[in-house]
Protein backbone atom coordinates (compact mmCIF):
# COMPACT_ATOMS: atom_id res chain seq x y z
CA UNK A 1 0.00 0.00 0.00
CA UNK A 2 1.14 3.24 -0.29
CA UNK A 3 -0.11 6.84 0.84
CA UNK A 4 0.23 10.13 -1.06
CA UNK A 5 -0.70 13.72 0.21
CA UNK A 6 -1.06 16.16 -2.49
CA UNK A 7 -1.22 19.49 -3.66
CA UNK A 8 -3.28 19.31 -6.73
CA UNK A 9 -3.62 15.89 -8.11
CA UNK A 10 -2.16 12.12 -7.05
CA UNK A 11 -2.13 9.31 -8.99
CA UNK A 12 -2.07 5.28 -7.52
CA UNK A 13 0.03 2.38 -8.80
CA UNK A 14 -1.45 -0.90 -9.30
CA UNK A 15 -1.41 -2.17 -5.49
CA UNK A 16 -3.91 -0.74 -2.90
CA UNK A 17 -3.19 3.19 -2.16
CA UNK A 18 -4.13 6.10 0.12
CA UNK A 19 -4.62 9.51 -1.17
CA UNK A 20 -5.44 12.53 0.73
CA UNK A 21 -5.91 16.12 -0.68
CA UNK A 22 -6.12 19.44 0.43
CA UNK A 23 -8.03 22.22 0.47
CA UNK A 24 -7.48 23.11 -3.34
CA UNK A 25 -9.19 21.35 -6.55
CA UNK A 26 -8.24 18.17 -5.96
CA UNK A 27 -8.18 15.14 -9.16
CA UNK A 28 -7.01 11.48 -8.10
CA UNK A 29 -6.67 8.57 -10.35
CA UNK A 30 -6.57 5.79 -8.05
CA UNK A 31 -5.98 3.79 -11.22
CA UNK A 32 -5.57 -0.19 -9.84
CA UNK A 33 -6.07 -2.08 -6.55
CA UNK A 34 -8.72 -0.98 -4.05
CA UNK A 35 -7.82 2.66 -2.65
CA UNK A 36 -9.10 5.02 0.19
CA UNK A 37 -9.25 8.46 -1.42
CA UNK A 38 -9.82 11.64 0.74
CA UNK A 39 -10.71 15.06 -1.24
CA UNK A 40 -10.28 17.12 1.93
CA UNK A 41 -11.88 20.78 1.32
CA UNK A 42 -12.51 22.33 -2.29
CA UNK A 43 -14.27 20.61 -5.44
CA UNK A 44 -12.43 17.37 -5.72
CA UNK A 45 -12.35 14.94 -8.60
CA UNK A 46 -12.29 10.90 -8.98
CA UNK A 47 -11.05 9.53 -12.53
CA UNK A 48 -12.16 5.70 -13.59
CA UNK A 49 -10.51 4.65 -16.59
CA UNK A 50 -14.09 2.65 -18.41
CA UNK A 51 -17.41 4.08 -19.44
CA UNK A 52 -19.66 4.59 -16.19
CA UNK A 53 -21.89 1.22 -17.14
CA UNK A 54 -18.13 -0.80 -15.36
CA UNK A 55 -18.51 0.49 -12.26
CA UNK A 56 -21.34 0.28 -9.15
CA UNK A 57 -21.43 3.61 -7.35
CA UNK A 58 -22.67 3.34 -3.72
CA UNK A 59 -23.54 6.34 -1.67
CA UNK A 60 -22.29 5.97 2.02
CA UNK A 61 -22.42 7.61 5.19
CA UNK A 62 -19.11 8.46 4.12
CA UNK A 63 -19.00 9.22 1.08
CA UNK A 64 -18.87 6.87 -1.82
CA UNK A 65 -17.91 3.09 -2.52
CA UNK A 66 -17.15 2.99 -6.59
CA UNK A 67 -16.80 -1.04 -7.26
CA UNK A 68 -15.33 -1.52 -10.91
CA UNK A 69 -16.09 -5.22 -12.77
CA UNK A 70 -13.06 -7.45 -13.06
CA UNK A 71 -10.04 -6.30 -14.80
CA UNK A 72 -11.27 -2.36 -14.10
CA UNK A 73 -9.65 -0.48 -11.77
CA UNK A 74 -10.55 -1.87 -7.98
CA UNK A 75 -13.37 -1.30 -5.50
CA UNK A 76 -12.56 2.08 -3.87
CA UNK A 77 -13.35 4.23 -1.21
CA UNK A 78 -14.09 7.64 -1.73
CA UNK A 79 -14.87 10.23 0.92
CA UNK A 80 -15.05 13.85 0.58
CA UNK A 81 -15.18 13.80 -3.56
CA UNK A 82 -17.42 15.43 -5.52
CA UNK A 83 -17.04 14.51 -8.77
CA UNK A 84 -16.51 11.71 -10.47
CA UNK A 85 -15.15 11.16 -14.33
CA UNK A 86 -15.64 8.22 -16.47
CA UNK A 87 -14.85 8.11 -20.03
CA UNK A 88 -17.98 8.67 -21.41
CA UNK A 89 -19.33 10.96 -18.57
CA UNK A 90 -18.98 12.94 -15.42
CA UNK A 91 -20.92 13.22 -12.55
CA UNK A 92 -22.07 15.48 -9.87
CA UNK A 93 -22.99 14.80 -5.59
CA UNK A 94 -23.61 17.44 -3.71
CA UNK A 95 -26.92 17.53 -5.11
CA UNK A 96 -29.01 19.33 -2.09
CA UNK A 97 -29.96 23.13 -1.76
CA UNK A 98 -27.01 25.19 -0.99
CA UNK A 99 -24.88 22.91 -2.65
CA UNK A 100 -23.30 23.46 -6.34
CA UNK A 101 -24.75 20.83 -8.33
CA UNK A 102 -28.08 20.82 -6.22
CA UNK A 103 -28.44 24.59 -6.86
CA UNK A 104 -27.71 23.83 -10.38
CA UNK A 105 -30.98 21.44 -10.90
CA UNK A 106 -33.06 23.30 -9.25
CA UNK A 107 -32.36 26.21 -11.09
CA UNK A 108 -32.50 25.00 -14.31
CA UNK A 109 -35.24 23.14 -13.64
CA UNK A 110 -37.43 25.65 -12.63
CA UNK A 111 -36.91 27.30 -16.08
CA UNK A 112 -36.77 24.32 -18.22
CA UNK A 113 -39.23 21.78 -16.30
CA UNK A 114 -37.78 18.50 -15.26
CA UNK A 115 -38.01 16.40 -18.78
CA UNK A 116 -36.13 18.80 -21.28
CA UNK A 117 -33.18 19.17 -18.10
CA UNK A 118 -32.35 15.53 -18.64
CA UNK A 119 -31.19 16.89 -22.17
CA UNK A 120 -29.54 19.67 -21.07
CA UNK A 121 -26.10 17.76 -19.52
CA UNK A 122 -23.41 20.07 -20.73
CA UNK A 123 -25.77 23.48 -19.69
CA UNK A 124 -25.95 21.46 -16.12
CA UNK A 125 -22.42 21.23 -16.02
CA UNK A 126 -21.42 24.72 -16.79
CA UNK A 127 -24.03 26.19 -14.26
CA UNK A 128 -22.83 23.67 -11.74
CA UNK A 129 -19.07 25.45 -12.70
CA UNK A 130 -20.73 28.85 -11.88
CA UNK A 131 -21.67 27.17 -8.43
CA UNK A 132 -18.72 26.03 -7.54
CA UNK A 133 -16.96 29.65 -8.25
CA UNK A 134 -19.12 30.90 -5.76
CA UNK A 135 -21.99 32.50 -7.55
CA UNK A 136 -25.30 32.43 -5.37
CA UNK A 137 -28.52 31.25 -6.47
CA UNK A 138 -29.93 34.77 -6.01
CA UNK A 139 -27.47 35.89 -8.51
CA UNK A 140 -27.58 33.26 -11.31
CA UNK A 141 -30.98 33.78 -11.10
CA UNK A 142 -30.72 37.28 -12.09
CA UNK A 143 -28.54 36.41 -14.78
CA UNK A 144 -31.19 34.30 -16.19
CA UNK A 145 -34.01 36.92 -15.78
CA UNK A 146 -31.69 38.58 -18.48
CA UNK A 147 -30.86 36.49 -21.04
CA UNK A 148 -33.18 36.64 -23.98
CA UNK A 149 -34.58 33.13 -23.67
CA UNK A 150 -38.38 34.31 -22.66
CA UNK A 151 -39.80 34.90 -25.60
CA UNK A 152 -39.03 31.02 -26.86
CA UNK A 153 -39.79 29.66 -23.72
CA UNK A 154 -43.22 31.65 -22.24
CA UNK A 155 -44.25 33.38 -25.65
CA UNK A 156 -44.53 31.15 -28.61
CA UNK A 157 -41.10 31.50 -30.01
CA UNK A 158 -41.49 35.36 -29.93
CA UNK A 159 -38.53 37.52 -29.56
CA UNK A 160 -39.59 38.03 -25.73
CA UNK A 161 -42.27 37.88 -23.50
CA UNK A 162 -44.06 40.25 -20.78
CA UNK A 163 -43.72 39.41 -17.10
CA UNK A 164 -46.97 37.79 -16.66
CA UNK A 165 -46.07 35.42 -19.55
CA UNK A 166 -43.03 34.84 -17.40
CA UNK A 167 -44.59 34.33 -14.21
CA UNK A 168 -47.18 32.06 -16.01
CA UNK A 169 -44.06 29.43 -17.07
CA UNK A 170 -42.14 29.38 -14.11
CA UNK A 171 -45.27 28.31 -11.92
CA UNK A 172 -46.90 26.09 -13.94
CA UNK A 173 -43.64 24.40 -14.60
CA UNK A 174 -42.29 24.29 -10.98
CA UNK A 175 -46.13 23.48 -9.79
CA UNK A 176 -46.88 21.31 -12.97
CA UNK A 177 -50.22 23.13 -13.65
CA UNK A 178 -51.63 26.73 -14.47
CA UNK A 179 -51.46 29.13 -11.43
CA UNK A 180 -54.85 30.70 -10.18
CA UNK A 181 -55.57 34.33 -11.03
CA UNK A 182 -54.33 35.88 -7.60
CA UNK A 183 -51.00 33.51 -7.74
CA UNK A 184 -50.27 34.60 -11.24
CA UNK A 185 -50.69 38.12 -10.58
CA UNK A 186 -48.53 38.08 -7.10
CA UNK A 187 -45.89 36.77 -9.51
CA UNK A 188 -46.35 39.30 -12.18
CA UNK A 189 -45.96 41.94 -9.51
CA UNK A 190 -42.99 40.14 -7.64
CA UNK A 191 -41.30 40.35 -11.34
CA UNK A 192 -42.05 43.41 -12.14
CA UNK A 193 -40.74 45.19 -8.78
CA UNK A 194 -37.34 43.46 -9.08
CA UNK A 195 -34.74 46.34 -9.96
CA UNK A 196 -30.80 45.68 -9.53
CA UNK A 197 -29.20 43.23 -6.89
CA UNK A 198 -33.00 41.95 -6.33
CA UNK A 199 -33.56 40.76 -9.72
CA UNK A 200 -34.04 36.96 -9.75
CA UNK A 201 -35.87 36.96 -6.37
CA UNK A 202 -38.85 35.47 -7.69
CA UNK A 203 -37.37 32.61 -9.74
CA UNK A 204 -34.54 31.85 -7.01
CA UNK A 205 -37.44 31.82 -4.49
CA UNK A 206 -39.11 29.21 -6.60
CA UNK A 207 -36.32 27.38 -7.67
CA UNK A 208 -35.81 26.58 -3.68
CA UNK A 209 -39.20 25.75 -2.84
CA UNK A 210 -40.39 22.43 -1.75
CA UNK A 211 -42.61 21.87 -4.94
CA UNK A 212 -39.63 22.68 -7.21
CA UNK A 213 -37.07 19.84 -5.26
CA UNK A 214 -39.77 17.51 -5.86
CA UNK A 215 -40.90 18.53 -9.65
CA UNK A 216 -36.72 17.43 -10.25
CA UNK A 217 -36.45 15.14 -8.10
CA UNK A 218 -33.40 16.45 -6.39
CA UNK A 219 -34.06 13.29 -3.18
CA UNK A 220 -33.66 10.74 -5.00
CA UNK A 221 -30.26 12.80 -6.76
CA UNK A 222 -28.39 12.48 -3.70
CA UNK A 223 -28.00 8.61 -4.31
CA UNK A 224 -27.34 8.63 -7.95
CA UNK A 225 -25.51 11.89 -8.42
CA UNK A 226 -26.21 14.31 -11.75
CA UNK A 227 -25.12 12.89 -14.96
CA UNK A 228 -23.51 15.81 -16.66
CA UNK A 229 -22.31 15.25 -19.78
CA UNK A 230 -19.31 13.20 -21.39
CA UNK A 231 -16.13 14.12 -19.81
CA UNK A 232 -13.22 16.54 -22.02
Amino acid sequence: MSSASVIENAIGGLGDDTLTGNSANNIFRGNGGNDAIDGGAGIDTAIYTAARSSYTTTKTASGLHVAGTPNVDGNDTLSNIERLQFSDTKIAFGTTLGQSAGNSVLLLGAVLGNSLLQLKKPLIGAVTDLFDQGFSLQVLSGALMRLPIWGALANGGAESASNEQIAGHLLRTVNGMLPDALTLAAGTSAIASETGAAQGTFLSNLAASTANNSQVQLVGLATTGIDFGMST
